[in-house]
Order: structure tokens, then C-alpha cells, then sequence
């Protein structure tokens, strides 16, 4: 598929330049430069600023992966879509439209110093409607400030549900302080959740790997 948006053939220009440097991520001792990394992120605010790349390789593999998003916002979500659809074919490098869920979710989450545990956050997820509702619930919350937990529990959404789906099939997210008894208010850990999300019915698709 090749791209009607002359800012996304701009992007992909840059990419097949500097393949040999995005295939090189497969050792451990690789890094992308700074100079090619401020590149990459102009080409893509060209295209949309919401939009966002990570480059990581696959495990286990001479494949890395370019995972890209729009860092929450909806109305991204197509230029994500169309951006890998219209991405050329390039030997040891995959682009994923959006962070697919892990298949290892970690217990804890390190943010400046800050240990998260998957533990510490709580969350009730109910169908109202046909649409999903997702509560959370953190000890002593305060949105009036900058709370570091937010972000940990929101990076343990991504890797629990996947982005795509996060944006696309949670309706809505709303945040809550702790009450002192938890489950005595039906609140689970947020280690339940992939089960309870999954017994709302199937996953929606990997765009990744069906527009590429």
C-alpha cells in the first residue's frame, strides 16, 4: 500500500536510510543515535504530533521492531493504521501499529525511583451498556498532583490489555482513592485483570501483523 500523505513517504525515506543503523538494535550494546532519533520524531509530528515510535528488538530474533502510537490520543489512531499499512518491506525491520499486550506483565514498575507494584493498584471493570468501564484505585490518591502511580498503572494497562485496545474498547477509565477494605468492595489487584477483560469476548485484531 503506498501512502497518499507525502509527510508519511518522507518517513519511510528516512527509515530505509537508516536501516543498517534500526537492524544494528539487535545487540545489547547498540543505541540509536541522537541525531537520527530527533529525525525520526520531526518526521513524525510532520505527519501528526500525537504520533510516537519505539524501536526495540524481538526476543529471541535478528528482527526489530518498530512499535509505533499516538501516546493515547483517538484521532491517531487512523494515521497509525494507515502509517504501517504503507511502510516497504525492509530485510530485519517489522513496524507494529500500537504496543501489543505482553506475554510476561511485570510485578513492579521503577519511575524515578519510585517501586509501583502491580499489587498496589485495585480495579473494578464493568460492561454498562455495551461499553467497558474500567475503575483504579490507588492508596491516598490525589489527581490534584503529579502522582507517578498513574503513570506506573497505566503502563501496566498497556502491557495487561494491549494499546490498541485500551483506547478502542475501554469506554472509560476513572480513578479513586483506595477505600481501607478493598475487597470487601468486589476490588481485585490489577494481576486479575487480563482475565476479567478477556471474559468480555475476543481480543481485537494485531494490526500489526494484519496491515503488514
Amino acid at each position: 500500500m503506498s501512502a497518499s500523505n507525502p509527510n508519511m513517504q518522507d518517513f519511510w525515506h528516512l527509515v530505509g536510510d537508516h536501516v543498517a543503523e534500526l537492524r544494528s538494535l539487535v545487540s545489547d550494546q547498540a543505541a540509536l543515535s541522537p541525531e537520527f532519533l530527533d529525525a525520526l520524531q520531526d518526521a513524525l509530528t510532520a505527519i501528526d504530533p500525537c504520533l510516537t515510535v519505539f524501536c526495540t528488538p524481538q526476543e529471541d530474533s535478528t528482527q526489530v521492531n518498530m512499535v509505533f502510537g499516538c501516546d493515547g490520543y483517538q484521532q491517531g489512531i487512523e494515521q497509525v493504521l494507515e502509517l504501517v499499512a504503507c511502510a516497504p518491506v525492509m530485510e530485519g525491520i517489522k513496524p507494529v501499529a500500537f504496543s501489543p499486550r505482553s506475554g510476561h506483565i511485570p510485578d513492579g514498575i521503577d519511575l524515578n525511583g519510585l517501586l509501583v507494584q502491580l499489587e498496589d493498584v485495585y480495579y473494578s471493570l464493568q460492561r454498562v451498556k455495551g461499553s467497558l468501564h474500567l475503575d483504579l484505585y490507588l492508596d491516598d490518591l490525589s489527581l490534584h498532583e503529579d502522582d507517578l502511580r498513574v503513570e506506573a498503572a497505566l503502563m501496566f494497562l498497556e502491557a495487561i490489555i494491549g494499546e490498541f485496545d485500551l483506547m478502542t474498547r475501554i469506554a472509560s477509565i476513572d480513578w479513586h482513592d483506595l477505600p481501607s477494605d478493598p475487597e470487601d468492595h468486589g476490588l481485585k489487584t490489577l494481576d486479575h485483570l487480563r482475565s476479567s477483560y478477556d471474559a468480555f469476548g475476543p481480543l481485537s485484531a494485531d494490526y500489526g501483523m494484519l496491515l503488514h
